[in-house]
């Protein structure tokens, strides 16, 4: 058997990880300018989920047609998150510059628990916001229940998260290896979850539909 057969099952599996990589460098790229950051998110996870699902799209076309459609409230709800962690990133500044006391260290425990939960909920926004035509109230209040419910899975992706974060900053040397790797894995990751969690939602609609108690 060839390995490098064009139509063998190890060169589909190399295209589709390298389609990852790419998707996650331009998803990366399209990051750079901030404001833009809620649009690219939401347009790579558009392709990543249509990729799970084995549509296997080309990357450029659907990618650029979801962020264009969904820039505006993308940007709008990416800017409500980026505050909610800036707010909570001046508290945990202050905390820390104080003495330690019993209730400067109930008062920490409590911003490192905030923040663990709206990172939480941030991994399921531009997801949700992908797949369906929602108000960011709606994506909101569904994303809430998503990390509560998938709480062991949203840790690996919080690690992962936090991972990637630490060896940008201390172990710089690999910078271009994470820079490929991680945003790749994370789509993945995070699209695979999704997919699984909105398929179930699909037919939890479909059985309820006659009584309008679906959440999506």
């Amino acid at each position: 058997m060839n390995l490098f057969d064009p139509n063998g099952k190890f060169m589909e599996i190399w295209n589709t990880v390298f389609d990852y990589f790419k998707l996650g460098l331009l998803c990366m790229l399209l990051c750079l300018p901030v404001i833009t950051a809620g649009a690219s998110m939401t347009a790579a996870f558009f392709v990543a989920m249509k990729m799970i699902r084995g549509e296997a799209p080309a990357i450029w076309k659907p990618y650029w047609s979801s962020f264009k459609q969904n820039f505006k409230q993308a940007t709008a709800l990416w800017l409500m998150i980026l505050a909610v962690f800036a707010l909570l990133g001046m508290d945990w500044y202050l905390v820390m510059q104080m003495e330690s006391t019993v209730v400067n260290r109930i008062v920490r425990a409590g911003t490192f628990i905030a923040v663990l939960i709206i990172a939480m909920i941030f991994i399921y926004l531009f997801p949700l916001l992908a797949r369906y035509q929602l108000t960011n109230r709606e994506i909101m209040k569904n994303a809430v229940i998503f990390a509560i419910l998938n709480f062991p899975k949203n840790l690996v992706a919080i690690v992962l998260m936090i991972l990637f974060g630490f060896l940008c900053d201390y172990v710089y040397e690999g910078l271009p290896f994470y820079i490929c790797v991680f945003p790749a894995i994370m789509l993945y990751y995070v699209g695979k979850i999704s997919v699984t969690i909105f398929n179930k939602k699909i037919e939890q609609r479909e059985g309820e539909m006659n009584d309008g108690k679906s959440n999506l």
